[in-house]
């Protein structure tokens, strides 16, 4: 891809429109230092100094969407509690992002408290429900799809964390749509049964999301076998340093290699790549096309503390300095 087809892309990400579907989290992270130690159970006291949030998950990916220019619709759901209202007011925040909120009482909001101790990983701390989403939440999700599609986006993502929002009965109504509609459907799956995505356009999987969705199968598939029963879906393998790979029922997989850059943390750098992707097939890049740029995006991101968002202007400028 020229240089100058990349930049025409990225301009013309104004234009775009993109549905985002899945679970929403609130990711906090936590800076503490040891002070002492307890001697009541000799374990180190932690005084905690900075708290900074951020919008995780599908939240993250819609974030992604629009602070790359783009407009974001969201559909997710969201508890009736304080990190709720943390997220809301993240969301809210955000330019060119409409939410769609899905009351489900008694769902709490997901949150992934990390906590670093003297510049280190101490511990995460999880707070969530992994209870399907159902009756009046689940019904709401299903208007708030089809109604979203009447006039269609230019691409619809799937973020699906397996907590409960994308139920698996519920998925492949959702991507019959979208093929229906002709609108690229990518997903981001965390389910260990890939079949409940059959017909999206693309799955997006990390090396340990295909590797335990490999493992899960009793009669040991190969990817082609695994491919064959995905009706037509193609799989986007990321690979950190390793970068890209896509692989296709016919024909050799295609490498793409990461961007070199410096890693300062790796959370949420998959939002941001199928964040990118989803916009990108929106205003008609191939999906070659799209996995390039995808891939300085998500270096990009890891290049930044926390969960991470990026504009166009960044990839154009990461972009240049490379060439």
């Amino acid at each position: 891809m020229t240089p100058e087809r990349a930049r025409a892309l990225l301009r013309d990400v104004v234009r775009a429109r993109v549905l985002v579907v899945g679970d929403l989290m609130l990711d906090e992270h936590q800076l503490g230092r040891t002070i002492r130690t307890c001697h009541e159970s000799n374990c180190p006291v932690v005084e905690i100094g900075a708290i900074r949030t951020y919008a995780g998950a599908a939240a993250n990916v819609a974030c992604n969407v629009a602070s790359l220019g783009a407009s974001a619709i969201l559909i997710g759901s969201v508890g009736a509690d304080t990190e709720g209202a943390r997220l809301l007011d993240l969301l809210r925040a955000t330019p060119r992002l409409d939410l769609v909120p899905l009351d489900d009482p008694g769902r709490p909001t997901t949150r992934k408290s990390r906590v670093e101790v003297d510049g280190r990983p101490f511990a995460r701390l999880d707070r969530e429900s992994r209870l399907p989403l159902q009756g009046l939440a689940l019904q709401t999700l299903r208007t708030a799809f089809t109604a979203a599609l009447e006039e269609p986006p230019g691409c619809v993502i799937l973020s699906d964390y397996d907590k409960g929002v994308l139920p698996a009965h519920v998925l492949p109504e959702l991507i019959g749509q979208c093929r229906a509609r002709a609108v690229p459907c990518l997903v981001d799956p965390k389910k260990r049964d890939l079949s409940p995505y059959r017909g999206a356009t693309l799955l997006k999987p990390n090396r340990r999301e295909l590797e335990n969705a490999l493992s899960a199968r009793s009669d040991a598939p190969s990817l082609q076998t695994l491919l064959s029963e995905l009706d037509g879906a193609q799989l986007l393998l990321t690979d950190g340093a390793a970068g890209m790979q896509l692989h296709r029922l016919h024909g050799a997989p295609l490498a793409y290699p990461a961007h070199r850059t410096t890693v300062a943390d790796v959370i949420g750098a998959g939002d941001t790549a199928i964040a990118t992707l989803g916009v990108l097939l929106a205003v008609g890049a191939a999906l070659t096309e799209a996995i390039s740029l995808a891939t300085v995006a998500a270096a990009i991101a890891v290049g930044k503390p926390g969960t991470a968002t990026l504009t166009a202007d960044e990839v154009l400028s990461t972009l240049a300095l490379g060439a």
